[in-house]
């Protein structure tokens, strides 16, 4: 189901309290259309949670045969990087390896005044295959590599083996959900996102070479009652992995009369990564539900390399109603 980024915007600041978001960043954000893509399929604001006010702005777009019989669906962005388009021109084409094997794709983009704010970082979605053969390892590294080279041609050679030996060490039911190439941020590193039960996690890590704080991990998994969680995780690797990493907590539409997630973010207050107001500024968006407008929400904490934690809310919103 298609809809236009420009309502999406419209609509999301008109859901969202302001604690959440500024007014500052209201301003901000309602100018970011003129960057979107003319069509996407949902739209999603990236908020802290801490005392900041810094908020970031993506768009995914899924299945390229939506998009393939009206053009390069960029058009409307004459700012944006050649590579962008040319990226979605290879994503639409029949004949191509992206096409047939990439089943989304998300541009984000950061809006916290850096000189890159204008240009979004890009994430892609690996075909969902078991990494647990050669074949279809072969395929992952091969569609990976693929997306790398068209947005950031020569930034990611050396991170080729590090992401081969993340797949290898992937337990039987671990997923590879996403790639990114973190170019467009300045820093010539790729993030995976990847998904398995939480009690392997550790395993997971350590086959990988992750050099980070496994105390953390571990305490941290306690505090969320989350040991036996089917999990999205983000892992970053430039030549060797990188010593941060981040938990996701995603709640689809449906779970949101569950208080589980509720606990989850009761936690992030306790923990000192979310202040209370914002804890029931998101409450209130996800109790807030209308027909004309799905919501999702995704919780984040990521765990810096110099031991800091950072807490963030996605607030995600798609229409019900297609609008092309």
């Amino acid at each position: 189901m298609l809809s236009r980024p420009r309502e999406l915007v419209s609509q999301g600041l008109t859901s969202i309290p302001e604690i959440l978001i500024g007014p500052a960043q209201r301003a901000d954000l309602q100018s970011l259309p003129d960057l979107l893509p003319c069509a996407c399929t949902l739209g999603g604001f990236e908020c802290r949670l801490d005392s900041s006010v810094q908020v970031d702005f993506g768009v995914g777009l899924e299945n390229p045969g939506s998009f393939s019989g009206m053009g390069f669906p960029w058009d409307c962005a004459q700012s944006l990087d050649d590579k962008y388009s040319a990226f979605i021109d290879e994503w639409v084409s029949h004949d191509s390896l992206m096409n047939e094997h990439v089943s989304a794709i998300w541009f984000g983009f950061d809006r916290n005044g850096t000189q890159h704010a204008d240009q979004p970082f890009l994430y892609f979605a690996p075909p969902a295959v078991s990494a647990t053969s050669e074949r279809n390892t072969k395929l992952l590294l091969a569609v990976i590599t693929r997306g790398l080279r068209v947005v950031a041609p020569s930034a990611h050679s050396a991170s080729l083996p590090v992401i081969r030996a993340c797949l290898d060490a992937l337990p039987t039911r671990g997923e590879l959900l996403l790639a990114a190439s973190l170019h467009q941020r300045g820093v010539d590193a790729v993030r995976l996102e990847l998904r398995m039960q939480t009690a392997e996690l550790a395993g997971f890590l350590q086959r990988a070479g992750w050099p980070g704080d496994y105390a953390w991990l571990k305490t941290t998994l306690a505090t969320f009652e989350a040991q036996q969680w089917h999990m999205p995780i983000q892992i970053e690797m430039t030549d060797r992995l990188l010593a941060g990493i981040s938990l996701e907590f995603p709640v689809l539409p449906e779970e949101f009369d569950n208080s589980e997630w509720e606990f989850v973010l009761a936690q992030f207050v306790q923990s000192g990564y979310c202040l209370p107001e914002k804890q029931q500024a998101i409450i209130a968006w996800a109790n807030g539900r209308t027909e004309a407008l799905d919501r999702q929400l995704d919780l984040k904490i990521s765990h810096k390399p110099d031991g800091s934690t950072l807490a963030k809310a996605y607030l995600v919103v798609e229409d019900t109603l297609s609008l092309f």
